[in-house]
């Protein structure tokens, strides 16, 4: 940018340009300024222009930058301590408007300052001009001319001036509007490629349809094979839903709304999309896939409207053992102790089912929750509880009904049977069939048992939980110990997915 070369004070003017040069000077800047790719070729070609058409070497050319202070770009014939002693200098303000050029027939004659004007003389300067930059009517800088003796700007000159003035600005905005626009492409294709969301851009004008990376990795199709394919239609067979998403594309609300696609290899997913309508008529989709967080949400809803339900069931069990207990004879503080230990039973098997452990919630495993309700009553854990046989997730009311059920069987024993003395012990044999679970239950190692007790509330209790489970149950009361047979319908005991499948 720097031509080099310091003029001598005293040195002979330039010779006068003619009008002839002075049009040729105009008509090279205007063609090389259309032709210029980056902006030190535009100041090269203005420099040229300003010593061509006006007969002066020694020129510079200063901008505004971000922070407003005045900055040497380009220059020809000025020394580095020149440029560093002066730069900042300027009459006019950033976006200045009305601007006029300045010019300074001889410097010693001028208001500047004194420092100033020696540094003007040490450069070997005696006159110089100031001819504003401006686009849009406000000033982005200046060009300066150097004479080496005083001189006189005439009208002529001032205007050839301002003619290539006008025309370096107007190449400076067209540049930096191109650069804002290649930047703004630039910015726009990195988000767009890779951006995680999917984003497909229509331009009606030319027909082109951009989908993105995230696009063709979600729903499977590319811009070159959406171009010869009716996309819409791929993604939305039904109809009325077609109809609805281009509604929607149509109107360009505001906001997102939530629709089911079909991906190019048949998955059906929910997406969220939200459409934006560029100034130039352009139309951008930007799409989320919010297939997990739905199936989450469905999940969710599922396991609230199923605790609703186990929990309204449990208020009500409760309910029938607290008026049961009321109506049976003997001390308050015994059946006080009773019912407390069966709405622990119950509490044992609600925490079985809240278990995740590769089954879900809701989900107890039968010889885990005999374990739990057994464990209180085994004197000796080795040797007193044998459980054998297919184990399975329950659901969540069968394990509430099994919990009662179990509760009962151990109390008994724990009062009348095997468990009521050491070397007692319980075998527990549980199996699937096509239809049913089974589940045996025999004591051995006890009292002898001469006849069945009398039916008090932990037998009615029972006989609900057994209903509750669509089974039967039989009990043989052998000298030996007690012999229960169980079954429950299958129906009622596995949880939903279990049945599915």
């Amino acid at each position: 940018m720097n031509g080099g070369g310091v003029a001598v004070a005293g040195a002979p003017p330039a010779s006068p340009v003619s009008e002839l040069e002075a049009l040729q000077a105009l008509y090279d800047l205007t063609d090389r300024l259309l032709r210029a790719g980056s902006h030190a070729d535009i100041f090269e070609a203005a420099l040229d222009a300003i010593e061509l058409g006006l007969g002066c070497p020694r020129a510079s050319i200063l901008l505004f930058d971000e922070l407003g202070v005045m900055r040497f770009v380009a220059w020809r014939g000025l020394s580095d301590q020149y440029r560093s002693a002066v730069e900042g200098h300027t009459p006019w303000r950033p976006g200045e408007e009305g601007a006029s050029p300045i010019t300074i027939g001889d410097i010693n004659s001028s208001e500047e300052a004194d420092d100033i004007k020696a540094t003007i003389r040490a450069e070997g300067i005696g006159a110089l001009a100031f001819v504003p930059l401006t686009v849009s009517g406000g000033v982005i800088g200046k060009f300066m001319v150097y004479r080496p003796a005083p001189h006189d700007f005439g009208e002529v000159e001032t205007r050839l001036a301002l003619t290539i003035a006008r025309q370096l600005g107007f190449a400076l905005e067209r540049h930096r509007a191109e650069d804002r626009a290649r930047r703004s492409a630039e910015q726009f294709g990195a988000v767009f490629d890779n951006i995680p969301v999917m984003i497909k851009l229509f331009e009606p004008k030319t027909g082109r349809l951009r989908l993105n990376w995230q696009f063709t990795r979600t729903l499977g199709w590319t811009s070159t094979e959406a171009a010869s394919a009716d996309l819409m239609s791929e993604l939305f067979p039904d109809p009325a839903v077609r109809a609805r998403v281009r509604g929607n594309m149509d109107r360009c609300e505001p906001g997102w709304f939530d629709v089911a696609m079909v991906a190019r290899d048949g998955r059906r997913l929910e997406s969220s999309w939200a459409n934006i309508r560029l100034s130039d008529g352009s139309r951008v989709g930007i799409g989320i896939d919010i297939t997990e967080r739905k199936q989450a949400l469905e999940r969710q809803e599922l396991l609230l409207r199923e605790m609703d339900h186990r929990v309204r069931n449990l208020f009500s069990l409760t309910s029938s053992m607290v008026r049961l207990s009321a109506r049976e004879p003997g001390d308050r503080a015994g059946l006080a102790r009773d019912l407390e230990e069966r709405l622990a039973a119950l509490a044992a098997a609600h925490a079985l089912t809240m278990r995740k452990d590769g089954e879900g919630a809701g989900a107890a495993r039968l010889h885990d929750l005999i374990r739990a309700i057994l464990a209180p009553y085994r004197r000796g854990l080795e040797g007193q509880l044998d459980i054998v046989g297919q184990d399975l997730p329950l659901d969540g009311e069968a394990a509430t009904s099994f919990a009662i059920l179990l509760y009962e069987l151990a109390t008994n024993a724990a009062k009348y049977g095997a468990l009521s003395r050491a070397g007692g012990k319980v075998s527990i044999a549980t199996r699937l069939t096509q239809q049913d679970l089974e589940l045996d239950w025999e004591e051995t190692g006890g009292p002898v048992v001469a006849a069945e007790p009398s039916a008090g509330f932990g037998s009615r209790l029972s006989r609900a939980a057994v209903a509750q489970l669509g089974g039967d149950l039989q009990q043989v009361w052998r000298p030996e110990g007690l012999q229960i047979h169980l079954s429950a319908a299958l129906d009622r005991c596995l949880p939903d997915d279990r049945l599915a499948s």
